[in-house]
């Protein structure tokens, strides 16, 4: 952790709080929301759980605690595997786009976070197109990290398809708050999917027994 706060700067204390508090509140609206779905929110509720070793909570879910890391600097990729992996996160760490691909294509991340500069014969932004280009993954969500922090770049982001974008400096805890966030949002989404298909289902046999 101060690896990694010494690496990307430092956030102030105040501002660290406000990220936390803001997720905090997040992930009650999500429980809360779900709980309107159907009876199987008590599952969904209950994956959403405080680890004692992170300030915001995370999703227990196997199937969304995979995530895969792009990044060609050896001791960032360390660094921020490690911080993820002590959060809880199953965190499969890549030098190179072309790899990180080949791993996803064979097993699809709940998320991936990626540098935007170059990650072995292609930067973030490329990476960005061959996940959204690609029907095994174009649904999964991907944090950019940059040391270019200007509108247009974060714009430019936005329009390729990234999820959220994390500019250097930051704190390791901030980019556990994007992390948590994205993964809740996906959650919501499935939790949603599922209700309206049990909802159709349901329609369908209703006509079927008149």
């Amino acid at each position: 952790h101060l690896g990694l706060v010494t690496l990307y700067g430092r956030c102030s204390s105040r501002a660290l709080a406000h990220a936390s508090a803001a997720v905090h509140m997040i992930i009650l609206a999500v429980a809360v929301t779900a709980a309107s779905f159907f009876p199987i929110s008590w599952h969904l509720q209950h994956q959403l759980h405080p680890r004692s070793r992170a300030s915001t909570p995370i999703l227990s879910s196997a199937l969304l605690t995979r995530l895969t890391l792009v990044h060609e600097d050896e001791r960032m990729r360390k660094a921020i595997g490690r911080f993820l992996h002590e959060r809880g996160f199953n965190c499969m760490s890549h030098s190179s786009g072309l790899l990180a691909l080949a791993e996803m294509a064979r097993e699809p991340p709940a998320l991936v976070i990626t540098d935007s500069e170059a990650v072995g014969g292609m930067d973030g932004y490329g990476l960005l197109s061959r996940i959204k280009s690609d029907w095994r993954l174009c649904g999964v969500p991907v944090v950019l990290l940059t040391a270019r922090g200007l509108p247009a770049d974060r714009i430019s982001g936005y329009r390729a398809g990234a999820s959220a974008y994390v500019a250097a400096p930051f704190d390791p805890e901030e980019l556990l708050a994007v992390v948590n966030a994205q993964l809740t949002a996906v959650h919501l989404a499935r939790a949603a999917t599922i209700h309206n298909e049990l909802q159709a289902h349901g329609r369908h046999e209703k006509l079927c027994a008149t």
